[in-house]
């Protein structure tokens, strides 16, 4: 194609919405309704293990599958990356333009479509089971007693994500012994691979060298007790004096695991 100028193509509104032009149409990539996968089951027994005194036990579990995908990763999410002019990758007409200019290096910002849609696969899973015995004391009172235990697990892993420090050593290229190689010496001794940002198709290596799956874990654990006693005190003209007391217990704890990125 060679080089030319950027086409701003016809602004639509005030925010910069453009009809037509080199601008990128991300409406594309947006989800109508994210694919979920739910599977959920709840149960109640009860049984009465004595006059006035039953058992019960409540419980469900949920589980759901959760898969997003948006746009893939673009430089104008990340800022725009500076390319020496010496990059054996630049294209040799925007080369002579350099030259000509006696430009080291120039800013350079696209979409890179090779590297795949960004996203996102979350699994949840609760399951919370209540148990204990209800019924009536001296055929004049209420009572309910339990115990209660549930439990929320959160996994969550990006996916074709991009690491900005990695990225920017594979696309810091030079010519090393006839062939592109990273510029930074100890990237390179690290399993850094050449990006070829005018066609990323063609270095598979270098994308993946930037690529990010990294993942994120949480769990919520409660525990609960409680007991009550409902029923009438004593009669008044108008009616009966009734009263409800009670009890309840709660431990709630929370751990998270955040991503190797956010980590480090």
């Amino acid at each position: 194609v060679g080089v030319r100028p950027y086409d701003f193509g016809t602004i639509g509104n005030q925010f910069g919405t453009s009809l037509g032009g080199d601008g990128g149409f991300f409406e594309k990539y947006d989800n109508l309704q994210l694919p979920i996968e739910r599977i959920a089951f709840a149960t109640n027994l009860k049984f009465e293990v004595a006059p006035n005194v039953t058992a019960f036990v409540e419980g469900r579990f949920i589980t759901s599958h959760v898969e997003s995908r948006w746009q893939p990763p673009a430089d104008f999410e990340y800022g725009a990356v500076t390319i020496s002019a010496a990059n054996p990758f630049v294209p040799a007409d925007l080369r002579a333009i350099l030259a000509a200019n006696n430009a080291a290096s120039f800013p350079f910002s696209r979409v890179y479509e090779a590297a795949g849609r960004r996203g996102s696969d979350s699994d949840r899973t609760t399951f919370q089971f209540t148990g204990g015995f209800r019924g009536r004391l001296m055929d004049r009172f209420n009572y309910e007693a339990y115990l209660g235990y549930g439990r929320t697990k959160f996994e969550s892993q990006a996916v074709d994500a991009r690491d900005q420090a990695k990225f920017l050593q594979s696309a810091n290229v030079i010519l090393l012994n006839g062939q592109p190689a990273c510029a930074d010496p100890v990237a390179r001794a690290a399993g850094c691979q050449p990006l070829n940002v005018f066609n990323p198709a063609s270095t598979p290596a270098g994308i993946e060298y930037a690529r990010v799956r990294d993942t994120y874990n949480a769990r919520n654990i409660l525990k609960s007790a409680g007991i009550s006693l409902s029923g009438p005190v004593f009669d008044l003209p108008a009616g009966p004096l009734e009263v409800v007391v009670g009890a309840e217990a709660r431990e709630n704890t929370a751990e998270t695991m955040p991503s190797l990125s956010v980590q480090n």
